[in-house]
């Protein structure tokens, strides 16, 4: 099915993905606030990929606006968390 993997889901992935590996190399005690930052923003990005599914299959006509509400905070804390983190790691 193309609606499981839209470009938000794969988004939250990536951004987990981050998260882990910064775990694994022990970045993430460095920074942990910029990391909660990320984090909020890949469940963000769960949170659009939800309304995009719903606005696809029709159920809801005005989910289409939940999901680039969603998607538009999603964006802000990965910008803001991505500053945060290499702020705290510069300091360091």
């Amino acid at each position: 099915m193309a609606i499981l993997f839209s470009g938000l889901l794969e988004m939250a992935v990536v951004v987990f993905l981050v998260i882990v590996f910064a775990e694994y190399g022990n970045i993430r005690k460095k920074a942990k606030k910029g990391f909660n930052l990320l984090a909020g923003s890949g469940l963000f990005f769960l949170l659009a990929h939800t309304f995009s599914t719903l606005s696809v299959w029709g159920e809801v006509n005005s989910a289409i606006y939940g999901t680039y509400l969603f998607e538009i905070i999603g964006w802000v804390f990965i910008i803001v968390g991505t500053v945060w983190a290499s702020y705290q790691l510069a300091q360091k």
